[in-house]
C-alpha cells in the first residue's frame, strides 16, 4: 500500500502513475493540429534494458468514453495498435532531441560489432495517431518539447480538455443513475405485482378454506350417523352371534346324540336280545326321524332366517352407503331395522318355545339311554376291543406283506443276476475244462494255473458276497426312503391343519374391518389439525408480504428522494468528484484484483530502483552534455527524477 500512498491523489484521474497506457481505446487526440515528421525513427547505440510487461486492470484507466461503473461497455479499437509500448526509461525520452542535433557518443558508437543492440525509438505520446490522452498521473508534459512540435503552451486548452472529461464522466454518472432509477422502478412495478398475486392468492385460499370447513362439517356429521350406525350393527351382530351359537350348538348336540344312538344301534345289532332291542330301537328310530324332521325343519327356518338376515345386512350395507346421499335412506334404514328386530324377537319366541320342547324330548331320550347304556357297554367294549385286534393284525400283515413283497423283489433280482453270474462262471469252468483236457501234457503248469483260478473263483465269491451287501445297504435306504415319505404326508396333514387355522384367521379380519373406522376418525382430527395449521400458515405469509409491501414502498420513497437529490448533485460537479473520489478508494480497498497488481508494482518498483541506478551511472557519464542544456531544461529533468 506504500505506492498509493506516494502517490499524488489531488486528482480524480491520477490513477496510473507507474502503469502502461491501455492501447487500443477509441480515445480521442487532444491537440488534432499537432504534425510529427514524417520518416524513419532514429535509433540509438545506448544499450538499454526493456521492463517486463505488466497486465493492467481496466479500473485503473479512464478514458471520456469509458465509466468505472459501467463495466460492460467496451468500444473495439479502430487504430492499428502501435509497434511498441511505453517501456522506454524516461533519460532516453527526454535526451532523443539531443541525440537527433548531433552524437557526443560518436566515439563509442561502434556499429560494427555484431553483438550490439539497437533499441528502437519509443513512440511519441504526442503523434497524430496517440491513442492516449492527458492525466497529471501519467508523467507526460501538457505540451510536446519546442524542436520536435510546433505548438505553444496552451493551459487554457488543458484547463478545457479536463472539464470535457469531467464533463463526460458525470454524464455517464447521469446515465447510471437514471439506469438504476429505472430497474429500481422496474422492481417497485415487480413488487406491486407480487404482493396483486400475493392478495389473490389469499383471497383464493381463504375461499380454500371455507370450503374445506364445509366438508369438514359434512364429514363430521356423517361420521357420526356412521358412528350410530356401527354401533348398531355391533349390537345387532351380536344378538345373530349368540342366536347362531345357541343354535349351532343346539344342532351339534342333537347330531352327536344321532351319532351315540347310531352306534349304539350297530352295537345292539349283535346282541343277543337283539328282538326286544330291535323293537326298542325302532321306538327310537321313530322318534329320531320326527326329531330329524322337526330338526330339518328348524334347519329350514334358521336358513330362512339367515337369508332374512342376509338380505337385511344387504339393505343395511346399501342404506349405510347412501346415507349421506339421501335422508329418505336412513328413514328406510331405521325402518327396517326395526322390522327386523321385531322378526327377530318373534323368532326368538318361537325358537325358545321349540327350544323347551326338544330339552324335555332330549331329557326322555337321555332317561332312554341311560337304561340302554349298560346293556350296550358290554357289547360296545367287546366290539372295540375286536375291531382293534382286527385292525392292528390288519395292519400288521399288510406292513409284513409290503416288507414280503419288496424283499421278495429285490431278492429275486439278486438271484437273477446270481444265475446269470452263474452261467458265466460255468462257461468259465467249461473252458477251463477244456484248457485241462488239452494241456494234460503240462501238468504242473496246469496245477498252477488251476491254483491261480481257485484264487480268481473266491475272489468272484467275495465280489458276489460284497454286492450282496451293496444290496442289502440299498434295500435299508429304500426303507428310510418310504419312512422319509410317512413323515413328509404327516407333514402335509399338519400344513392342513394349519391352513384351516389360517381359514378361522380370515374370519377375524372382519372385525379389524370394524376397527378401521375408529382409526378413520382420528385420521380426521388429524387432517382438522394439519388444516388449521396450514391456515396459521398462511396468515403468517400474509403478514410477511404485507411487511415486504411496505419496505416496497419505503424503497420506493428513498429512490424517490434518492432521485430529486442526485437531480441537485448534477449541477455541483465538486461534490460529485469528492463522492468519486471515495468510491474510487472504496473500489480500491475492496478489489482482489488490485492486490495481484500491488505485489507486481512493488516488483516493478524495485526492478525502476535498480535501473535508476543504472541510469545514475549513466548520468554521470553524460555530464558534459548535460551542461550544454538550458538550465529550465536542467531543473525539468531533475524535478522528473525526483
Amino acid at each position: 500500500m506504500d505506492v498509493f500512498a506516494e502517490a499524488n491523489t489531488s486528482n480524480l484521474f491520477n490513477l496510473s502513475p507507474g502503469n502502461e497506457i491501455p492501447q487500443g481505446l477509441k480515445t480521442p487526440m487532444l491537440d488534432s493540429a499537432i504534425e510529427i515528421p514524417e520518416g524513419s525513427p532514429q535509433e540509438t547505440s545506448t544499450p538499454f534494458r526493456s521492463l517486463p510487461e505488466i497486465p493492467v486492470d481496466p479500473s485503473f484507466a479512464l478514458s471520456p468514453t469509458s465509466s468505472t461503473f459501467s463495466s460492460e461497455i467496451s468500444i473495439p479499437p479502430i487504430s492499428p495498435h502501435p509497434r511498441t509500448r511505453r517501456s522506454r526509461a524516461l533519460s532516453d525520452t527526454v535526451f532523443q532531441t539531443m541525440l537527433r542535433k548531433q552524437a557526443p557518443e560518436a566515439d563509442i558508437n561502434d556499429t560494427s560489432n555484431s553483438s550490439l543492440v539497437l533499441v528502437p525509438e519509443p513512440p511519441d505520446p504526442f503523434r497524430a495517431n496517440a491513442t492516449t490522452y492527458y492525466t497529471p498521473g501519467t508523467m507526460i508534459p501538457p505540451t510536446p518539447p519546442q524542436p520536435t512540435h510546433s505548438r505553444t503552451a496552451s493551459k487554457e486548452e488543458d484547463i478545457i480538455w479536463n472539464l470535457r472529461t469531467q464533463l463526460a464522466l458525470s454524464q455517464e454518472l447521469c446515465a447510471q443513475y437514471e439506469i438504476d432509477l429505472g430497474a429500481r422502478d422496474e422492481l417497485v412495478q415487480a413488487l406491486t405485482q407480487r404482493a396483486e398475486v400475493a392478495e389473490k392468492e389469499k383471497e383464493k385460499s381463504r375461499n380454500v378454506l371455507r370450503s374445506w370447513k364445509k366438508k369438514a362439517g359434512e364429514l363430521e356429521r356423517m361420521c357420526r350417523t356412521l358412528e350410530e350406525e356401527v354401533d348398531t350393527s355391533r349390537q345387532e351382530s351380536l344378538e345373530r352371534s349368540v342366536i347362531d351359537e345357541a343354535s349351532g350348538e343346539a344342532l351339534r348336540m342333537l347330531h352327536r346324540q344321532i351319532t351315540q344312538l347310531e352306534r349304539e344301534k350297530e352295537a345292539l345289532q349283535d346282541h343277543a336280545d337283539t328282538a326286544h332291542l330291535r323293537e326298542q330301537l325302532h321306538e327310537k328310530e321313530a322318534e329320531l326321524d320326527t326329531l330329524r324332521e322337526e330338526v330339518r325343519s328348524r334347519e329350514d327356518a334358521e336358513r330362512v332366517l339367515r337369508d332374512g338376515i342376509q338380505e337385511a345386512r344387504e339393505q343395511m350395507d346399501y342404506l349405510t352407503t347412501n346415507s349421506v346421499r339421501s335422508s329418505m335412506a336412513e328413514e328406510a334404514l331405521i325402518v327396517a331395522s326395526e322390522e327386523e328386530r321385531e322378526r327377530h324377537q318373534t323368532i326368538e319366541l318361537a325358537w325358545a318355545e321349540e327350544r323347551t320342547r326338544m330339552v324335555d324330548a332330549h331329557e326322555a331320550l337321555q332317561t332312554d339311554k341311560n337304561a340302554l347304556a349298560d346293556a350296550v357297554q358290554r357289547i360296545s367294549s367287546e366290539l372295540e376291543r375286536i375291531t382293534s385286534e382286527h385292525a392292528n393284525a390288519i395292519e400288521i400283515a399288510h406292513s409284513d406283506l409290503d416288507a414280503a413283497h419288496q424283499e421278495s423283489a429285490e431278492l429275486h433280482n439278486t438271484i437273477e443276476d446270481l444265475q446269470n453270474d452263474n452261467e458265466a462262471l460255468k462257461s468259465d469252468l467249461e473252458a477251463l475244462e477244456t484248457k485241462l483236457l488239452n494241456m494234460e501234457e503240462e501238468w504242473s503248469e496246469g496245477e498252477n494255473q488251476r491254483v491261480e483260478l481257485e484264487s480268481e473263483l473266491q475272489r468272484t465269491t467275495e465280489e458276489h458276497e460284497t454286492r450282496v451287501t451293496s444290496l442289502t445297504a440299498e434295500l435299508t435306504f429304500a426303507n428310510e426312503n418310504v419312512s422319509r415319505l410317512e413323515s413328509n404326508i404327516k407333514e402335509r396333514d399338519a400344513s392342513i391343519s394349519t391352513l384351516t387355522t389360517t381359514l378361522l384367521t380370515h374370519t377375524d379380519e372382519a372385525e379389524s374391518l370394524r376397527e378401521e373406522l375408529t382409526t378413520l376418525k382420528v385420521e380426521h382430527s388429524r387432517a382438522f389439525s394439519s388444516q388449521t395449521r396450514a391456515l396459521q400458515d398462511l396468515q403468517t405469509q400474509e403478514k410477511d408480504l404485507r411487511t415486504q409491501l411496505e419496505v416496497a414502498v419505503r424503497e420506493k420513497a428513498e429512490s424517490d428522494i434518492m432521485l430529486g437529490m442526485s437531480k441537485e448533485r448534477v449541477g455541483s460537479l465538486m461534490d460529485e468528484v469528492a463522492k468519486l473520489r471515495r468510491m474510487v478508494h472504496e473500489m480500491q480497498q475492496t478489489s482482489a484484483a488490485r492486490d495481484v497488481t500491488i505485489v507486481q508494482l512493488r516488483k516493478e518498483r524495485e526492478r525502476d530502483r535498480e535501473d535508476v541506478n543504472g541510469l545514475n551511472i549513466a548520468l554521470d557519464s553524460k555530464q558534459q552534455e548535460l551542461e550544454l542544456v538550458s538550465p529550465p531544461l536542467i531543473s525539468l529533468v531533475c524535478f522528473r527524477l525526483m
